[in-house]
C-alpha cells in the first residue's frame, strides 16, 4: 500500500501550478502547495499528495513509463515529515532526467522534499 495519494485531474495540476511555489533543480522541476487548496474531501488523510508530469519531449514511452516508476518507487522508500503530509507536491521533469540513474534521482527527490517549505509559507 502506498504512503501517498496521487493527484488524479488536471485541474488539481493547475492549480498547484498557479498557486503555489516552485522549486528548480537540475533533473526536476517541483511545484509545491497546501494540501488544502485541492478539493477538500478528496484527500481526507494525512498523508501528502504527488503529481508527476513527463512530457513527450523527455522521450519515448518506454523512457517516460521508466522514470515514473523510479520516482514512484522513490516516494514509496521515503518517509514524509509532518511539513509534506500537509502538501501537494507536483513533479515536472526536465530531459537531463531521462539519462539519470536511479540513484541520481534518488538524491535529487530527496533533496527536494528536504528543501520544499511548509505549505504556508
Amino acid at each position: 500500500m502506498l504512503n501517498f495519494y496521487f493527484l488524479k485531474k488536471t485541474k488539481e495540476y493547475l492549480t498547484i501550478s498557479h498557486k503555489g511555489k516552485t522549486y528548480k533543480s537540475s533533473l526536476l522541476v517541483t511545484k509545491y502547495s497546501d494540501k488544502k487548496l485541492l478539493k477538500p474531501d478528496s484527500y481526507k488523510d494525512n498523508l501528502p499528495v504527488f503529481g508527476i508530469t513527463i512530457s513527450k519531449k523527455i522521450g519515448k514511452a518506454n523512457v517516460r513509463n521508466l522514470l515514473k516508476r523510479r520516482i514512484k518507487a522513490i516516494l514509496n522508500q521515503t518517509e514524509f515529515s509532518d511539513n509534506l503530509k500537509k502538501s501537494a507536491i507536483s513533479f515536472y521533469a526536465r530531459i537531463p532526467a531521462a539519462n539519470a540513474s536511479f540513484v541520481e534521482l534518488k538524491k535529487e527527490v530527496d533533496k527536494i522534499l528536504k528543501n520544499v517549505k511548509k505549505p504556508s509559507e
